[in-house]
């Protein structure tokens, strides 16, 4: 992305963020040509505002990070044909194996009505026969995300708020006074 210094043409040695050119918040998606790297700068600066808005008055800047996006999606094939290849070892395994695209994900999706979410997507994954009426009936209303907390008081060392530690703990732990 462009820096807010407008004499920066490209940032070096700093933190990058990832950021959309479409902004997620405006329809935009996380798709391949969607996301790009910004400087943490910029991506503030940015914010939710459409590429095409932010860099209007520098429209060389802009042309080559959309030139760039366009560019064609070599590493996507690469995953393709590896997935392929995979798919193929693992068929000497005597075991049934089964591949498909997200497209296929997609189609199931669309054709049982479901919103797009990751739940939903895992429960439309493979083949799915919807002439000859195979369905998917039940699906999670709800999902349940787990969460790890710690481990109580069997720290050794009670960390300020940067996670540094700050006190020592006795080693002896009493249990109920």
């Amino acid at each position: 992305m462009a820096d807010t210094n407008p004499g920066a043409i490209d940032a070096t040695g700093v933190p990058l963020n990832i950021d959309h050119l479409r902004p997620r918040s405006r329809g935009g998606s996380s798709r391949i040509s969607n996301p790009v790297l910004a400087c943490v700068p910029c991506n503030q600066s940015k914010g939710n505002t459409p590429v095409e808005v932010f860099l209007a008055h520098r429209p060389e800047r802009l042309a080559k990070i959309l030139k760039q996006v366009k560019t064609p999606l070599h590493d996507a094939a690469t995953m393709n044909s590896t997935r392929w290849q995979l798919t193929e070892a693992l068929g000497t395994l005597n075991r049934p194996v089964h591949a498909w695209s997200g497209g296929r994900t997609k189609w199931n999706r669309s054709a049982m009505g479901l919103e797009k979410t990751h739940t939903l997507d895992a429960v439309c994954v493979g083949r799915l026969e919807h002439e000859s009426g195979d369905a998917i009936v039940r699906f999670p209303q709800q999902v349940l995300v787990a969460k790890a907390t710690g481990r109580g008081s069997y720290a050794r060392t009670t960390p300020d708020r940067y996670g540094f530690p700050r006190l020592r703990r006795a080693r002896s732990k009493q249990h109920f006074g």
